[in-house]
């Protein structure tokens, strides 16, 4: 991450933009931008966990509870918790300014493919507002981390190209060797890369140079050593999770509704923009290079087309493309600027006029209509906010479960929180003891696999739920009920859900539960 940091450093003080006009008008751009695209993250789109269960690391830290992901993800995260201290606000917001310097990338390689400043402005606010992507930046997934390192090893890709730069290659092998130990699924973009590489003159005089080659192959040794255990379970999970018939491919298209571009998380009329901004690159006679950037930026998802459905928790893997479907959806707005301000003569601005209509009312629509909240993620949100009703020292039983089947128990808040309370599983509750003991009830009590649905059989963690709940007189504390949303593979025998905390009452019946207004935490 250093390295790759100093690269993107030394290109800025190479080529000075600050000191000339145009370069202080992108900079300036750029600013407003990422300023505007962050605001978006932190006041609009909650933040939570971006999967069932948390991954955030359990203090105190180095240990082996690190987040399942690779060197790239911790390379970013870790710098964070060891100066500010552990906290999931933390990871959240720092999902949030991934999502926001996502722009930049954006902003660059459309202005690369295009040379218009519209086009530029347009990609990078349809990025800023685009639903998916604002729905997944504040988490604590690697996704749009992925995205970001992609989209800027494709911009140094082809800045390489056309400057003829040593440096601007290695920042192509850098962010996307960064990708790959983030999530090693995006090691598949360096496949279009590598065909481009040597297949390209220029490039392939850059690559074959000694230095080039040197570095690379230092580059290369890392990226295996570090990764080599991850990659070989990832090999055996692609195999499985992978395309096994061609139809599979048809999933990332709209098939089952499993695309990312299927509403509600992304727009149609992006889409179409997007479709419109490929055929408009190729009639210009560009259309390789966004056509070959997009192509990376697919491939990621073919690890895992078996696994993509309607859910959130799935769309996620598909997230490098929404980038490059920004660049795309731009180049066209872009086009169609410049048609208008030639009909129209003498009236430059009407060009950027119909620009800034478009992709206001596409971006208010993004923002104002935003991807409902799967339980999983209201669920994480009550929990935390009502876990300091427990009183201090509390032990706390939760059913304890095997199954992707809603959140797994976010227990490390508990120490987060510096909340002295020591969770247990439910056979412990059989040990002697005294003192406070309380009860989480999650949403998964009443959660079912789609298996099970069609073989009319009850939710498989009920009856432990049913056993818990009769063991001893609980008096609520804090319960709710919430909407019952499918986030991965769950389907809620009841809608709404109740979940909530309890504690142990010594005799006498359980109180009557203070329902959180509105089934919100």
């Amino acid at each position: 991450m250093l390295l790759w940091a100093g690269v993107i450093l030394a290109v800025l003080f190479r080529l000075r933009p600050w000191a000339s006009r145009e370069g202080r008008a992108v900079l300036l751009d750029l600013l407003w931008l990422v300023a505007l695209a962050w605001v978006l993250r932190d006041l609009i789109a909650p933040a939570g966990p971006g999967n069932l269960y948390s991954r955030v690391p359990v203090p105190p830290f180095p240990n082996s509870d690190l987040p399942f992901f690779g060197p790239g993800f911790h390379a970013w995260l870790m710098p964070w918790f060891y100066l500010m201290g552990p906290s999931d606000d933390l990871i959240f917001s720092l999902g949030a300014v991934m999502g926001s310097l996502a722009i930049v990338p954006v902003y660059l390689l459309t202005r690369t493919l295009s040379g218009s400043r519209v086009a530029s402005l347009a990609a990078s606010l349809l990025l800023a507002t685009w639903p998916v992507h604002l729905f997944l930046s504040p988490t604590d997934d690697s996704t749009v981390l992925v995205a970001t390192f992609i989209a800027t090893g494709l911009v140094f890709l082809w800045q390489a190209q056309a400057r003829a730069a040593r440096l601007m290659l290695l920042g192509t092998w850098l962010s996307l060797s960064l990708a790959a130990t983030t999530r090693p699924d995006a090691a598949l973009a360096m496949l279009p890369v590598m065909a481009l590489v040597f297949a390209d003159p220029t490039l392939r005089r850059l690559q074959l140079s000694l230095p080039a080659l040197l570095l690379t192959a230092a580059l290369a040794a890392w990226v295996l050593a570090c990764e080599w255990a991850t990659l070989v379970e990832a090999t055996s999970t692609f195999a499985r999770t992978g395309a096994s018939r061609p139809v599979d491919l048809l999933k990332l298209f709209g098939s089952e509704h499993a695309s990312i571009f299927y509403p509600p998380y992304s727009l149609w009329a992006v889409v179409a923009l997007a479709l419109g901004g490929l055929a408009v690159s190729w009639r210009r006679g560009g259309g390789y290079r966004l056509t070959l950037s997009l192509l990376a930026s697919l491939l990621p998802a073919l690890a895992t087309l078996k696994m993509l459905g309607e859910d959130p928790v799935t769309k996620r893997y598909q997230l490098s493309v929404i980038p490059l479907a920004a660049c795309s959806a731009g180049l066209a707005i872009g086009w169609l600027s410049d048609q208008l301000s030639r009909r129209v003569p003498g009236r430059s601005w009407a060009g950027w006029a119909l620009a800034a209509i478009v992709v206001a009312g596409l971006g208010s629509w993004g923002v104002l209509a935003p991807v409902d909240e799967p339980t999983y993620r209201l669920e994480y949100r009550f929990f935390r906010a009502h876990l300091a009703s427990v009183p201090q020292g509390c032990r706390i039983v939760r059913p304890v479960f095997d199954e992707d089947l809603g959140l797994n128990s976010p227990e490390h808040l508990s120490a987060f929180l510096g909340l002295s309370h020591r969770w247990i599983r439910p056979e412990e509750l059989s040990e002697p003891s005294t003192g406070c003991l309380a009860y989480w009830r999650p949403a998964s009590c009443h959660a079912s696999s789609p298996k099970q649905i069609n073989a009319h059989l009850p939710p498989p963690f009920e009856a432990q739920c049913a056993e818990l709940d009769h063991q001893r007189e609980w008096k609520p504390l804090a319960i709710t009920e919430l909407p019952a949303r499918r986030g991965f593979c769950e389907t809620y025998s009841r809608d709404p859900v109740p979940l909530g905390f309890y504690l142990a009452s010594p005799s006498g019946p359980a109180e009557s539960p203070a329902v959180v207004p509105g089934g919100r935490p």
